[in-house]
C-alpha cells in the first residue's frame, strides 16, 4: 500500500470533529512517509519472506504518532516484526514504552516498564489501549 493510499485512508477514517479541530495534515503526511521509509528498509526484517506489517497496523501506528507531541514523534523507534508493528520510546536505560499494533483492525496494546539496576521493578501491558493511554504513558516516560 502506498504512503498516499494509507494517508487517504487515515484522513477519511478521522471524524469531522478531529479534522475541524486542527489535525495537522502536513504532519500526518510526514509521519506516514517516515513510517513507509522505515518499513521499506529490508535490514529490519529477518528474511525476505517475513510478513510485512498489515495496512491496519500501519494506519493505527500513523494515527498514534500524529496524536503525540512532536518531540515524541522525533524520538520513536519503529520496529516491524512478523506482520506487526511496534513504536518504542525510551528514557535512558531505565524506562520504556512500547505501543504494539497487530495485523487485525483494533489490535492496539501498550506496554511500559521501569528498571532499576537491570531488573524490571514496574511493568504493565494494556491490551486495549488508545491515544489517551499512550499519551499518559509517554508523559510518565518524561517524569
Amino acid at each position: 500500500m502506498s504512503a498516499l493510499a494509507i494517508f487517504n485512508c487515515s484522513v477519511s477514517a478521522t471524524d469531522s470533529t478531529e479534522r475541524a479541530g486542527g489535525l495537522d495534515l502536513v504532519g500526518s503526511v510526514r509521519t506516514v512517509n517516515m513510517l513507509m521509509d522505515v518499513l521499506s528498509d529490508v535490514n529490519l526484517y529477518e528474511s525476505k519472506d517475513e510478513p510485512k506489517p498489515s495496512g491496519w497496523a500501519i494506519l493505527a501506528a500513523a494515527d498514534a504518532l500524529v496524536h503525540v507531541d512532536v518531540q515524541d514523534q522525533k524520538n520513536v523507534e519503529v520496529e516491524p516484526y512478523s506482520g506487526e508493528l511496534s513504536l518504542i520510546w525510551r528514557a535512558g536505560r531505565d524506562k520504556r514504552v512500547k505501543a504494539m499494533f497487530g495485523q487485525e483492525k483494533g489490535s492496539y496494546s501498550v506496554y511500559h516498564e521501569r528498571m532499576v539496576d537491570g531488573k524490571v521493578v514496574e511493568h504493565h501491558l494494556e491490551p486495549n489501549a488508545g491515544r489517551a493511554y499512550l499519551q499518559r504513558r509517554l508523559a510518565w516516560l518524561r517524569e
